[in-house]
């Protein structure tokens, strides 16, 4: 099985699995840079993936619920329709990623994750933990489901900053 890159189909990493899933997890014990690899649709879920480069990635429909994602790197990233239902995303860089119609209800979003510019329409953040999150983003204006209600609701013109970006964070400056 091969991981290709999500625009020049070079293959950055080759092994003979049985499955993507033990591809993936290979080559991230192999310290590969996955940086821009296409991971569409793969069942990552339960995975420890903390600090895992995957910027540039088009991991649309990649479901990565209850993932251990603290500290990984989505810069730049397709994660439309994506499943993170539940993920660790504590210290996680998705500057702006593509999170449209990505489910990340029940995450844990604190201690500095970072969404600066990322295009969140139609995103699930119910009952997300917030605290200490950057949602700084000036394209934040179509749909949103809110924490409160679990419904779809207007927000326009938004520039939100949860608390404050500590200062032992990596994003601490966006």
């Amino acid at each position: 099985m091969k991981i290709k890159h999500n625009n020049t189909k070079e293959v950055l990493y080759e092994a003979d699995v049985d499955s993507f899933r033990s591809l993936v997890i290979k080559a991230i014990k192999s310290k590969t840079n996955l940086a821009g690899a296409d991971f569409s649709g793969a069942d990552l879920s339960g995975t420890n993936l903390s600090e895992v480069d995957f910027s540039g990635a088009n991991l649309s429909k990649t479901n990565f619920a209850r993932a251990n994602l603290t500290g990984a790197n989505f810069t730049k990233a397709n994660l439309s329709g994506a499943t993170l239902s539940e993920a660790d995303l504590t210290w996680t860089n998705f500057s702006e990623a593509n999170l449209s119609r990505a489910d990340l209800s029940k995450t844990n979003l604190s201690r500095g994750a970072n969404f600066y510019g990322a295009n969140l329409y139609e995103t699930n953040l119910s009952e997300a933990d917030l605290s200490w999150t950057n949602i700084k983003n000036r394209n934040l204006y179509r749909y949103f489901i809110t924490m409160e209600s679990g419904k779809f609701e207007t927000i326009r013109d938004v520039e939100i900053i949860l608390n404050s970006i500590p200062k032992e964070s990596p994003y601490n400056g966006f």
